[in-house]
């Protein structure tokens, strides 16, 4: 990243304090911010980022929640910006509506949250 750049992280105030403290171990506390709470619940300014990183945040709301929050993320992107959305892959339909295809990447995505984190 460039010495420049700025990172707001946004997520639970128990992911936030984890994340604050790696961040701080990563010598880049200078460059970051933090806001804790639902990403529903927190207004996001107009206009004030170049990229927002929405990982693994989609499957837990209605289409119709979906759209709106997109609208939202839209509106707080700076021209030119962009939404980067990461989401695993799921059988919508049958015995295993809900659940990861078999698909190593999305099966193996819980592991590799945990490692992250550990």
């Amino acid at each position: 990243a460039f010495k420049s750049d700025r990172m707001t992280y946004l997520d639970y105030d128990n992911v936030v304090k984890e994340t604050k403290r790696r961040v701080e171990a990563e010598s880049v506390l200078d460059r970051a911010d933090f806001m804790a709470g639902d990403v529903v619940e927190i207004d996001l300014q107009k206009n004030s980022f170049d990229v927002i990183l929405a990982p693994n945040i989609w499957d837990r709301w209605a289409e119709d929640k979906i759209v709106d929050e997109m609208r939202k993320c839209r509106t707080a992107l700076k021209k030119g910006g962009a939404l980067v959305i990461v989401e695993m892959v799921t059988d919508s339909e049958g015995p295993d509506a809900g659940r990861t295809v078999e698909n190593p990447v999305a099966r193996n995505f819980s592991a590799v949250m945990l490692t992250w984190w550990s």
